[in-house]
This record gives structure tokens, sequence and C-alpha cells, in this order.
């Protein structure tokens, strides 16, 4: 009745911020609370080392900043990774760089079956090193324990995990980060940052463009990923920079030369120039067969003739082509029709 309360369940973000609010972080990173809670994934223990980092403000600074985890709340991590057992260790290290809590942590942490992996993550969660689903550390947990390491084990570490992802056929995306922390030579890095890319390429085209640039500076030339350049920037809606990306393209045989020449097309559409798009995809259906080529010659149509062009003869073979099975073929089809009633 009379000791001090113990909190042994993780609290909410709320409840965390709350509690952070009492200690050193409040007056100074008052606007940094939120992130702080959540990175704390709400475990008391972090929350308290927070509490005692109090005594060392320029290392929060410094935290804040990008730096280092401060070196209290690294020791309250320490403390708790001391209690584990040699497999868990290994598991915690392997999810500290990112892998997730499926059956590839038996190859990275060297286990012998599941058996083991379902002990060694029991015992995180007893220690309450893991989030509320059990499934993922605590970010700031992740952050100390990679810290914890040597530098030259870290990159060790990271070097194998990248292994087994690319045995696993994992993320390329992983792969890559995993390969640039180790230090690896930059021309190996190089065609998994353009895989990366790829994996970006729908979703998040910003980042796309990140990773292809990232591709260059481990030694690819600008024309061996025009292609791709051109893909991000039309799907990010930059289309100048799309034509400029392109500019190499039209002068060389580059693999997937076609392929990013359609998409300069569609880059001249965007930018409000058709002439030059049905121009440049009237170029391209010459080189194609079958569906491909009826597909690139009725989007030429489509464009000549929102460019105010008046070749009746070209736009009616278009028109009139013989049906295909593609779906894509008969809605330019009917755009084009629809196109030319409307003008």
């Amino acid at each position: 009745r009379d000791a001090r309360p113990e909190i042994v369940n993780h609290l909410g973000e709320d409840d965390a911020q709350a509690l952070l609010q009492h200690g050193a972080l409040a007056p100074k990173f008052d606007s940094e609370l939120s992130r702080v809670a959540v990175l704390t994934g709400g475990a008391f223990f972090l929350i308290d080392a927070f509490h005692d980092a109090g005594s060392d403000p320029e290392s929060l600074a410094r935290w804040i900043a990008g730096g280092p985890c401060p070196p209290l709340v690294v020791e309250a991590v320490r403390s708790r990774i001391a209690l584990l057992s040699p497999e868990a260790r290994q598991v915690l290290l392997a999810m500290s760089f990112g892998a997730a809590a499926t059956t590839e942590l038996i190859d990275l942490a060297h286990l012998d079956d599941d058996e083991v992996l379902g002990a060694a993550i029991a015992e995180l969660d007893d220690e309450g090193l893991l989030n509320d689903e059990g499934n993922e550390l605590i970010p700031l947990v992740a952050e100390a324990a990679t810290q914890l390491q040597p530098p030259i084990e870290r990159r060790r570490h990271h070097r194998q995990f990248a292994a087994v992802l690319g045995d696993r056929g994992g993320s390329a995306l992983a792969q890559a980060e995993h390969l640039i922390a180790a230090g690896a030579p930059p021309r190996e890095v190089a065609e998994l940052c353009l895989a990366a890319a790829d994996e970006l390429m729908t979703d998040l085209p910003t980042l796309a463009l990140d990773w292809i640039e990232r591709s260059i500076e481990a030694g690819l030339s600008p024309i061996e990923v025009a292609g791709r350049r051109v893909e991000a920037n039309v799907r990010d809606g930059r289309p100048l920079d799309a034509l400029r990306a392109a500019e190499p393209l039209f002068r060389s045989e580059a693999p997937g030369r076609l392929e990013a020449l359609q998409l300069a097309g569609v880059a001249f559409a965007q930018a409000r120039r058709p002439r030059q798009a049905a121009s440049i995809l009237g170029q391209i259906a010459l080189r194609l067969d079958g569906e491909a080529a009826g597909l690139v010659e009725l989007s030429a149509a489509v464009c000549e003739l929102a460019g105010g062009g008046d070749d009746p003869g070209a736009l009616g073979s278009a028109i009139g082509s013989p049906a295909a099975s593609n779906p894509a073929i008969e809605v330019a089809r009917l755009t084009l029709g629809s196109l030319r009633g409307a003008l």
C-alpha cells in the first residue's frame, strides 16, 4: 500500500504525452512531445528515462535535432536487454534493423525453429520492449539497440540482413537501405537503388525520384535511368521535368527507350502541347506491332485532334481500325470519336 505505484502496461499516446509534460522535455521541446510519446510507445520505463535525462539537456537537444539517443535512455534499454536470453537478444537485434516478427527471423537470428522464435518474442514482450500488438519493437528501443552495437558489428549485421532478404525475395528497398548502411561499394548498391525506385514508383513517385538520384550517385549513368526519371516525373505531375529527363532518349537507343518516349508523349499532353505529343507518339507507333501499335496510333490521333489537326484520313483510319480485345484500344477509339464529334 505504501510502495510507489508501478505501471506495468503501455500507456496510450495522450497519457504518455501528459506524463512527458511534467518532465525535462516540456519547457524547451513542447512541440516535440507528441512525437516523443509515439516513439516511446507508451512504455513507462522510457518515459521515466526521459525524466531522468533532464539532467543532461544538451543530449536531449542533440537527439531532437537528429543525433543519437540520450545516454540515459540508451542505458534504460540496455538494462532490459541484459536480462534477455541470447536467442531473444538476436531476435531483438534483427527486429531493430527492420525485420518483421515472422519466420524470416529464424534465418536472420540463426534460430532453430518456430518454437525458439516464439519463446524469444514472448521474452521481448515480457520485458515491455514490443508495441501493444506485440509484433514490432517500440521505435526508441530499436534506435537504442542499434546504437549499442559497435560500428563494425552493425555493418556486418546490415550486410547479413540484406543477404537474407535477397535470398527470400524480400523488398529491394529494404535491401538497398541495409547495403547502404553496411557501407557496401557503390556499384553493388546501384541496381538495387533502381529496384527500390520501381517499388515506390506507383504510390510514391517523389521518393522514387530520390532513389533514382541515389543510383546515379552509386555509379549508373543518366542515360541508364532516363526512362525511370521520365516515368516518375509523369506520375508525380511534373511534365516539364519529365520532358527534360527524356531529352537524352531522343538521341539514343537505350533499353526501354520506346516505353520512356511513350511517357514523354504523355508529358507533352500534360504540358498542354498536344501537337508535340501526337508527333512523338506517331513516330513510336511505326516501331511497334499489333495492339501496342494500334493503341499508340489512337493516342496520337486523339492528341492530333486536340491540337487542331485536320487530317481526316488519318483520323478516320484510326477510328475505323479493326476492333480488338484490348479494352484500352476500344476506350481510345471511343474517346477519339467523341472528341472529333464535339469539335
